[in-house]
């Protein structure tokens, strides 16, 4: 696959979402990757800086804006798009790693005990990273995107829920007896034999 990349930049400050730092993982069948989603309010001007570093890349891949490839697939996605909690309002790229990316803290302390990485690098909180724009170009695809080198903790946020509704919402006060039963809703219509 033939690549042009560019120099290391700093993303700017993101709310971090799906962070895959201490193991790589697939999406949807792709490579095993270290990743991250970063989430932009969609007038942050870190936008803008970094679509014109991509328009450099590109423009430097193709010569000019004419010879760019139909289809060509730009990194900037749409989070209204989404159904993931604190998508709305963003706009949001994917962050790639071959090689697992150093973390620091926000007094730029390594983090280095994966446990400690994913307590305190989780959905939500605010991060930058060191990123690199690349332009990938193989038959069936061509585009840009980024790969993360390195990531940094700006501040706590409100963690993402990952979830419809919160646990206390779901579940009862069971109260101090704990050998007292534990009763669960359902229907008791029927026989099992009929559906199983």
């Amino acid at each position: 696959m033939a690549k042009e990349e560019i120099e290391v930049v700093k993303s700017g400050v993101f709310r971090l979402s799906f962070p895959h730092l201490v193991k790589p993982t697939s999406i949807q069948g792709s490579d095993l990757r270290f990743q991250a989603t970063a989430l932009y309010a969609k007038d942050d001007p870190n936008l803008t800086r970094l679509k014109k570093i991509v328009y450099a890349a590109v423009i430097d891949k193709y010569g000019s804006k004419a010879k760019i490839p139909k289809k060509f697939r730009y990194p900037f996605l749409d989070g209204d798009q989404e159904d993931w909690d604190g998508y709305e309002g963003t706009t949001f790229i994917r962050l790639k790693s071959k090689n697992k990316p150093g973390c620091v803290d926000r007094g730029n302390n390594l983090i280095t005990l994966d446990s400690e990485i994913e307590s305190m690098l989780y959905a939500g909180c605010f991060c930058q990273a060191t990123i690199t724009a690349f332009v990938y170009d193989m038959p069936e695809s061509k585009g840009i995107s980024f790969w993360m080198r390195n990531i940094q903790k700006v501040r706590d946020g409100e963690q993402f829920s990952g979830s419809t509704k919160p646990a206390d919402e779901e579940f009862d006060d069971l109260g101090e007896d704990d050998s007292a039963p534990i009763t669960t809703e359902g229907s008791d219509d029927g026989d099992i034999d009929d559906i199983m």
